[in-house]
C-alpha cells in the first residue's frame, strides 16, 4: 500500500509511508525528478558486491549473520517495535556473526548494519518461530 500512488489508493496509502520501519522508508521516498519505477524494497543498498546472509531464515533462535565484503561496524538486531534486542561488531570484512535469540517470542525482526560513521548502510528481516 505504501508503495502505490495516493491519487489512485487514497489517503492510506501516504498514511502507511509515515509508520514505515524507518530502514524501509527511502525504499518509497522517489528522489527529485526521476519518476521511473523502482523495486518496492530491497533488502541491502546496492554498495556491496555480496548482500547480508541470515542463515537461518526462518530462525528458531541461533541466528548466524554473514556480513559482505567491504562492511566493517555493528551488526543490530531489532524487535518488530524497533527495540534493540541485541548488537554486536563485525570487525573483519566478510565475517560472520551469531545471535542467540531463544528467549524473544515468535515474528519478524530486522538486522541493520552500521558502519564506523554510525550510518545504517543495509538492513533485512527475518523470521523468528517457536
Amino acid at each position: 500500500l505504501a508503495g502505490e500512488d495516493p491519487a489512485e489508493a487514497g489517503v492510506a496509502a501516504s498514511d502507511a509511508t509515515i509508520l514505515l520501519a524507518p530502514c524501509d522508508f527511502d525504499a518509497f521516498r522517489e528522489p527529485e525528478g526521476e519518476s521511473e519505477e523502482k523495486p518496492v524494497s530491497a533488502p541491502m543498498r546496492p554498495q556491496f558486491e555480496t548482500p547480508m546472509r541470515i542463515i537461518p531464515n526462518p530462525s528458531t533462535g541461533f541466528t548466524q549473520v554473514v556480513v559482505p565484503a567491504g562492511f566493517t561496524g555493528i551488526v543490530t538486531i531489532l524487535d518488530s517495535r524497533g527495540q534493540k534486542i541485541a548488537a554486536t561488531s563485525a570487525l573483519k570484512a566478510g565475517s560472520s556473526v551469531s545471535f542467540q535469540l531463544e528467549r524473544q517470542p515468535s515474528g519478524l525482526y530486522w538486522v541493520t548494519m552500521t558502519d564506523t560513521n554510525g550510518k545504517t548502510i543495509g538492513s533485512a528481516r527475518f523470521a523468528l518461530i517457536r
